[in-house]
């Protein structure tokens, strides 16, 4: 029989009193991995053979706007434009996947971020915000109360780093380019 990592065979049929093949066995084809989930959201295991394997979760997240979210936790907001609006924290595209992320890379492109889309990461760490990023919407971290860095792109005069939306003992970093 075949199985997730080798093809089979079929009995095939020969005569039992002269031996002549009857029907010729044929070929199996490897059969599918039965992947089910493990304690870690980024891996799951096949039940039959026992591999595993790390999934990456993306999506779109706005006109132009994608994220991905990779197995060490990074979630990158990446493209061209504003992130959607949505309703609560609930109901961001990564909301499934919220405990496991631990550092946000915003990448330059980017000009808005909606008021709920970090809230959900009460994991969260590390934070990168380019100087495409206007400011508008700092309140997206207000949950996030293990956030201990902020790395912020070199802004201009106009933007407002508003400190009163993140931890009191969080560091900020400005780079200078």
């Amino acid at each position: 029989a075949a199985t997730c990592t080798a093809t089979g065979r079929t009995d095939g049929k020969k005569c039992s009193v002269c031996k002549i093949t009857l029907q010729a066995q044929q070929s199996i084809p490897v059969l599918s991995h039965s992947w089910q989930a493990t304690d870690d959201v980024f891996v799951e295991q096949c039940g039959a053979c026992g591999i595993t394997r790390t999934n990456t979760f993306s999506g779109t997240c706005g006109t132009g706007v994608t994220w991905m979210l990779t197995a060490d936790g990074t979630l990158t907001i990446s493209g061209r434009g504003s992130m959607n609006y949505y309703a609560d924290a609930q109901s961001v595209p990564w909301a499934a996947y919220a405990d496991a992320i631990v550092s946000v890379a915003v990448e330059e492109g980017i000009v808005d971020l909606d008021s709920n889309a970090f809230a959900c990461c009460t994991a969260l760490k590390t934070l990168t915000l380019p100087n495409s990023v206007d400011g508008g919407n700092m309140y997206a971290f207000t949950k996030c109360t293990l956030l201990e860095t902020v790395t912020v792109d070199n802004h201009k005069d106009a933007f407002i780093f508003d400190t009163t939306r993140f931890p009191a003992d969080m560091q900020v970093i400005f780079l200078k380019r």
